[in-house]
């Protein structure tokens, strides 16, 4: 009985164990996925908040010109769009990588009204090619929406945000910023997964094996006791 105890407890502890891998695994998935919207959640916050300050420095100058289109504003002052673009290029940092704002001709064409980038800044009314119909959402409705940028090799989110005061669309800001911080983190969880299937791998091959071997033990073991006569 002492013997049959010892193999149901080691029996049982291998069960729990095999157990526990396949929920860690089976949640590593979820891990994933709540991370990453844990960290867009926050960036998009932050952007969101320095946006929304911005428009905020924006409503003073279209309040100052209510015949025109904040792009005509922008256009016949240079000294207007050189301070504009130097607020929008604060919140470039190592996450947000690139922040500018575009408008719609009048020809639904997108066109470059500000670029906030610190080198090489687009000029005014160059051509914006659109990659995704999430653009035309965002102008339609005057809702802010994120576009998936995601490839092989960088994990990006473009953050779109309509500019609209008092009811009417002067434009988008567009932010691009990196997940790169979560991509640092899947790159230590999905060697993890892999060494636990592994592991557990090995875990079921020492399982057969005992079994084999108590099978085999089992065996001799009758054929010792069984009576020749």
């Amino acid at each position: 009985m002492k013997i049959a105890k010892k193999e149901l407890v080691y029996v049982a502890m291998v069960a729990i164990t095999l157990l526990l891998l396949v929920l860690i695994v089976l949640e590593i998935p979820k891990i994933q996925q709540d991370l990453k919207e844990n960290i867009q959640a926050n960036m998009v916050r932050s952007v969101n908040a320095f946006l929304h300050n911005f428009e905020n420095e924006v409503q003073p100058i279209v309040a100052a010109h209510p015949d025109h289109e904040l792009s005509e504003v922008i256009e016949n002052d240079p000294a207007l769009q050189k301070q504009l673009e130097t607020i929008l290029s604060m919140l470039i940092a190592d996450e947000v990588q690139y922040c500018y704002a575009v408008f719609r001709d009048e020809n639904g064409k997108f066109r470059f009204m500000l670029d906030g980038a610190r080198h090489d800044r687009a000029e005014f009314g160059r051509k914006f090619d659109i990659e995704s119909d999430v653009w035309l959402k965002a102008y339609e409705t005057g809702q802010p929406q994120l576009v998936d940028q995601s490839n092989l090799s960088t994990l990006w989110i473009t953050y779109l945000y309509p500019i609209v005061i008092d009811g009417k669309m002067h434009g988008i800001i567009a932010a691009d910023f990196s997940l790169e911080s979560y991509r640092y983190v899947i790159n230590i969880l999905q060697p993890l997964q892999k060494y636990i299937w592994i592991f557990m791998g090995l875990i079921f091959m020492g399982i057969v094996v005992s079994a084999i071997q108590y099978f085999l033990y089992r065996l001799s073991q009758k054929q010792v006791f069984i009576d020749p006569l």
